[in-house]
């Protein structure tokens, strides 16, 4: 349970991260308070960042135009990340590959983490009482 907890709250900060609006010039991890207090090294947050944006290349390959222009939007305007993208109207081919984007976005990321930045992350969890992915 924990760990598919986990798995889902890494997954929506994955998400995040790339497709916050208007945020390029921010620290990246300004972007996703879940992951703010984990003292990334230099080294992951590099990895970081280019995980963001092959993650973000997935996820706008996925969307049509229409999709990511309102993705944007909603999420400039503040929205969740999992409220915005519950409003795309995913078609179930899409649904299956963010998915499958996200299952490779959250194991290239855990794989980054050390033992104690994950537990920091599973106390945030608790702390915040996230839920789960849209999709």
């Amino acid at each position: 349970m924990k760990r598919k907890l986990l798995a889902a709250v890494i997954g929506v900060a994955m998400v995040a991260l790339p497709l916050m609006v208007n945020r390029a010039q921010a620290e990246p991890m300004s972007l996703a308070p879940i992951l703010s207090g984990l003292q990334l090294t230099q080294q992951q947050q590099a990895q970081v960042t280019q995980l963001r944006s092959q993650t973000r290349q997935q996820v706008e390959s996925i969307l049509n135009p229409a999709q990511r222009e309102q993705l944007k939007t909603i999420t400039a305007q503040g929205q969740q990340l999992q409220q915005a993208i519950a409003t795309l109207n995913l078609s179930v081919e899409q649904k299956a590959q963010l998915r499958q984007v996200m299952q490779s976005a959250r194991t290239d990321f855990s794989t980054m983490l050390t033992l104690q930045q994950k537990q920091k992350i599973q106390q945030t969890i608790r702390a915040k009482g996230l839920g789960k992915m849209p999709f």
